[in-house]
């Protein structure tokens, strides 16, 4: 041990890193060891002071100055005390204040300050003292000075500035030029690490090494210093002691790991051990001591030094005794029941867990804090969600309750076979994927769909691709699965195992849901049939509307054709009968009646003398009768053409007859086109409603077939 001291004190000593963590097993002697290297420190060493902090003597902040042990040569500490006492009652006098103006308050404000392990900080998020600021408002009507508010709200920032005014104090007591060295340790860390380690890291240390003097509130440092730091003045130490080995995590989350070292103290080495058993002239053999203890000094202590070496029953008694109170010390009263199981299990799961009452639903969280606890538990299979107890937590838990709780024992030990034999039946699937599977198990037989849908709700989605994946565990049979009955059996006797209560709740929640589920499906198939015949009347109304469509456009079709050849005959006979009123022929008629005229009167001017004189006057007066001829047949066309009120009256007509029998062929024509648009539409609806009652016949198959599974059995 004189080695692991030398080598602490070391460590101590370099103040080059601020946190020095020193870790390992119950028993194994840290805080042993620490206390003599800091005795050394403190009697060999000028210019330190160590402040110890031991979370073992307290459970509140409020007891932090009785806890609290300073060692140094340097004179005046007491004002370590002072000052820090001094806002510890002050808090203490504010929560008086705040019972008699509003109880709840000052429930609130005391239970925030209470130390919580990492358990309850880390794993179930009871983290009171980071909410206290949305009580700022409250308190601003409950108090007027600015320091009762900043005690109530920010202790961790108050008690920091304490320590560094206080060291401060002694240093210029002390008239000390180079600075002052200062180790913090904290003892028993793991028991109110949740919020300690939040005043430690987060407040403590970086009031030393990144907060200035300028922004201390609960003093007020002398101007010059105002841009300096604590820092500049101390070189300071954390030292923290526990077996747990989060802090050393959470330190190295925040820092980088060149600020932390860890130490970690081991059980007695079998030389080590041999030594010891012959200096104290111990009679077993060596192979026995080890087992008994592990090598654990505090064991060994204890069986050389109080039960004088003797290890009859009655010794081995009080030995198991004292072990179970030194392992369960300020244990969580959840996880020491849950300690208690897991002692004598050879394993266990998340679903281990939940075979102690009321675990559920914090399992999950409790089995993560076991899992990551590398002091308590150790993995059992690697890659894979099954953990054990430590060797020796095992051994001393386990014996305890074999000695004094023999039912407590023997009763575990039962339900650690029950879950072993339903654990078999899930070993290689996931915890996600036992979850499920269990689940599945409370059904007799299911169809994945609505009915699943309904019980799992919004974890459906994880369960049908589950089901979908690993077909192989079911019996198929028309798309109703099952369980094999023999593998249904045990993960029901595990379910019943570890639901406990909930088993019950769990299989009337089911029943309840099915037939809730099996009744809107019979109402859904009803609906689904009404809504079936209601198209097959609409396919009949439409197919009677398609026949008369058909008959109207076939008659439409009709008469487009008989107008259309009616309109030709009447523009046939409108031309016919305009012809004979052109006034193309007229003209020509006219011309022709003047020109002969002419022509006659002066045809014996026209020729030569020469010429027969008797045969031209014959040809004149011939010309002169035609132009006579002609003069009569245009007056009489022109008699006919403005004389005749009928004809001009039968072509107006005609015109304006053809006119409205053109609107009528396009009124047919365009009718005849809203007969072919509607068919159109129609077949496109019959078309729509065919398939709509192929899906209503398949919708209602599937609901039917829904109502002939056998859900649930009794059970």
């Amino acid at each position: 041990m004189e080695r692991a001291n030398s080598s602490v004190i070391k460590e101590i000593l370099d103040f080059s890193y601020p946190f020095f963590f020193v870790n390992g097993t119950v028993g194994v002697g840290k805080s042993t060891i620490v206390n003599e290297a800091l005795n050394r420190i403190s009697n060999e060493e000028e210019n330190i002071v160590t402040i110890k902090l031991d979370l073992n003597q307290s459970h509140h902040f409020i007891q932090l100055a009785n806890a609290l042990q300073v060692g140094t040569k340097l004179k005046d500490v007491q004002t370590l005390f002072d000052e820090v006492k001094f806002y510890l009652n002050k808090f203490s006098n504010l929560i008086d204040v705040l019972i008699s103006k509003n109880k709840n308050l000052a429930s609130i404000f005391f239970d925030a300050y209470n130390f919580r392990d990492y358990f309850l900080t880390e794993y179930l998020n009871e983290t009171p003292f980071l909410e206290l600021h949305r009580y700022k408002n409250q308190l601003d009507e409950l108090f007027e000075k600015k320091i009762d508010k900043r005690v109530l709200l920010k202790l961790f920032d108050v008690l920091s500035e304490a320590f560094v005014y206080s060291l401060i104090q002694i240093k210029q007591t002390n008239e000390l030029e180079q600075n002052l060295k200062v180790v913090f340790v904290v003892d028993n860390y793991e028991h109110g690490a949740g919020i300690v380690d939040h005043w430690v890291i987060n407040h403590l240390y970086r009031t030393f090494y990144y907060k200035t003097f300028a922004n201390f509130e609960s003093y007020e440092i002398h101007k010059t210093l105002s841009n300096k730091k604590p820092i500049d003045f101390f070189d300071v130490k954390f030292v923290l002691i526990s077996r747990e080995p989060f802090t050393l995590k959470k330190i190295l989350y925040s820092e980088p790991k060149e600020k932390v070292k860890n130490h970690k103290i081991q059980p007695y080495t079998k030389e080590e051990l041999t030594s010891l058993v012959e200096n104290y002239n111990f009679q077993q053999p060596l192979e026995e001591i080890l087992a008994l203890t592990f090598g654990i000094p505090y064991a060994v202590d204890y069986i050389f030094q109080n039960l004088k070496c003797e290890l009859n029953e009655e010794k081995q008694k009080r030995f198991f005794e004292e072990m179970f109170i030194k392992v369960t010390q300020r244990t969580n009263p959840m996880i020491l029941s849950i300690l208690k199981l897991i002692s004598v299990f050879d394993y266990f799961t998340p679903e281990a867990i939940r075979c102690v009452q009321g675990t559920y639903p914090k399992h999950e969280k409790i089995f993560k804090y076991l899992a990551d606890n590398s002091d308590l538990c150790e993995f059992y299979q690697k890659e894979s969600d099954l953990i054990r107890i430590a060797p020796h937590y095992k051994f001393f838990v386990s014996t305890y309750l074999k000695i004094f709780e023999k039912e407590a024992f023997e009763k575990f030990q039962f339900l650690f076979s029950q879950f072993q034999e339903g654990f078999n039946a899930l070993k290689d699937l996931e915890y996600e994927e036992r979850k499920i599977f269990r689940n599945l198990a409370y059904l007799k037989e299911f169809i994945v769909g609505e009915v699943l849908q309904n019980i799992f709700q919004e974890d459906y989605p994880k369960v049908e691709k589950f089901i979908k994946e690993n077909s192989n565990l079911f019996q198929v049979d028309n798309d109703i699965y099952k369980i094999p009955k023999e593998i249904r059996e045990k993960i029901l006797a595990f379910n019943k195992l570890i639901d406990n209560e909930r088993y019950i709740l769990k299989i009337e929640f089911i029943k309840e849901s099915i037939l809730g589920n099996l009744k809107e499906t019979k109402q859904k198939i009803e609906n689904l049939k009404i809504q079936q015949q209601q198209n097959l009347d609409r396919i009949k109304k439409i197919q009677y509307i398609k026949a008369r469509i058909n008959e109207e456009i076939q008659d439409t079709q009709k008469k487009i054709v008989a107008s259309e050849n009616y309109l030709i005959d009447l523009n046939t006979k409108r031309y016919s009968t305009s012809r004979k009123y052109t006034w193309v022929p007229f003209t020509l008629l006219a011309i022709l009646s003047i020109i002969t005229f002419i022509v006659g009167n002066n045809i014996l001017y026209i020729f030569n003398e020469t010429m027969n004189m008797e045969s031209i006057s014959g040809l004149g007066t011939a010309l002169k009768i035609l132009s006579i001829l002609l003069f009569g047949i245009l007056l009489y066309v022109l008699i006919d053409h403005f004389g005749s009120k009928e004809r001009k009256e039968f072509i107006r007509g005609a015109e304006e007859f053809i006119n409205t029998e053109e609107e009528k062929l396009a009124e047919l024509k365009e009718c005849l086109n809203e007969y072919k648009l509607a068919l159109k539409q129609f077949d496109e609806e019959l078309q729509i409603k065919f398939k709509e009652n192929q899906s209503l016949e398949g919708k209602i198959e599937s609901l039917e077939k829904i109502l002939k599974v056998d859900f649930v059995d009794a059970t």
